[in-house]
This record gives C-alpha cells, structure tokens and sequence, in this order.
C-alpha cells in the first residue's frame, strides 16, 4: 500500500481532503470554529518556517500540508453551504 502512495501522490493529498469535508459534514460547527482552526493552521504554519525549518524536518512538513489539505477540505465545505449563501430565504 505505501509503494502504491508513494507512486501516486494526488491520493495522499486527496484522503485529508475528503476527510475535512465529511469531519464538517458530519459535525456540523458553526462560524466560530472554522476561524479558529484556521487561525491556528496559520500559527503553525509561521513556526514552521520561522523556527524549525532550519532543521529540515519533512515530518512536520508533511504533517502541516496534510492539516492543509484537511482544512481545506472543511473550509470548502463550509463555504458551499446553502445557509451561508446571501440569497437564502432564512
């Protein structure tokens, strides 16, 4: 299964994202969350670069892109919710 990853990068960029999008499917948060969660992918980005990434640790680093891609998937979701739409008759 790993060669099968290794050879097919899309998909392990793919698994966080899919899962960001059911994790907000199924919970259901409310505005607040999302600004917190990625105001805190933005701190963690910044002491990425600005501590560690003199040490060259990929661990981290592909531990931060696959939150990313987590994120992301989540904030997609999110923003493409009929509530939030301007147009919405609630």
């Amino acid at each position: 299964m790993q060669a099968f990853l290794n050879k097919t990068p899309f998909l392990r960029f793919l698994i966080p994202f899919v899962i960001g999008i059911g994790m907000s499917l199924l919970l259901e948060l409310n505005n607040n969350v999302y600004w917190i969660v990625a105001a805190g992918y933005i701190v963690l980005v910044m002491i990425y670069f600005f501590l560690l990434k003199k040490r060259k640790n990929k661990l981290m680093f592909g531990f931060i892109l696959h939150l990313f891609f987590f994120v992301m998937g989540a904030e997609c979701c999110y923003l493409h919710k009929e509530v939030n739409e301007t147009r919405h008759y609630s």
